[in-house]
């Protein structure tokens, strides 16, 4: 299930692009879809964007049950919905900021480059979900985040996220192997 408690999951209102073109509602997204990832946010330019198999997706097991979220709006009017502790890379660091650690001025990465955040919300939604890839960050809303949220050493995601990252070096040795 999705920690919400921790903070980990985006609004099921966000939109993920898919490899074929379309798009999907994140309550739409199933295991299998290829969507829009970065494999890196560090010197983030158009050939970074990727699409990347969903490998799992994290629900909030009771979807009725109201959760805080916060809501970042860019310059642009591009927005996104997230629960405080998910984590997005900004341009200013190498480090990655929890949604609510974000303040307006602070810039992030975006499907158009970067942009800088100029209204930051607090308020409650019902129905929360992530995804995961064997990339390192998804696209959500046109915004570059993390799957994952800022949560305690050896936690469930902790460790799907060690998994994530140990099954793709095995898939790309696999691959690396039957290409010869």
């Amino acid at each position: 299930p999705c920690k919400v408690d921790a903070g980990s999951c985006f609004h099921n209102d966000g939109i993920v692009v898919l490899e074929s073109g379309g798009s999907k509602r994140l309550a739409d997204v199933e295991v299998g879809d290829r969507i829009k990832t970065v494999v890196n946010h560090l010197g983030l330019y158009q050939s970074n964007f990727s699409f990347s198999d969903v490998i799992l997706v994290l629900k909030e097991p009771d979807s009725e049950k109201t959760k805080n979220i916060v809501k970042l709006t860019t310059a642009s009017g591009r927005s996104i919905m997230m629960t405080p502790n998910h984590l997005i890379p900004t341009c200013t660091s190498t480090e990655l900021s929890t949604a609510l650690e974000l303040a307006v001025g602070d810039c992030v990465f975006t499907t158009d480059g970067i942009e800088t955040i100029v209204k930051v919300e607090t308020a409650k939604f019902t129905g929360v979900r992530s995804v995961v890839t064997s990339h390192s960050f998804i696209v959500v809303d046109g915004f570059v985040a993390s799957p994952f949220a800022r949560v305690a050493q050896n936690s469930k995601f902790d460790a799907t996220r060690r998994l994530s990252a140990v099954s793709d070096r095995k898939l790309r040795g696999l691959a690396n192997t039957n290409s010869r």
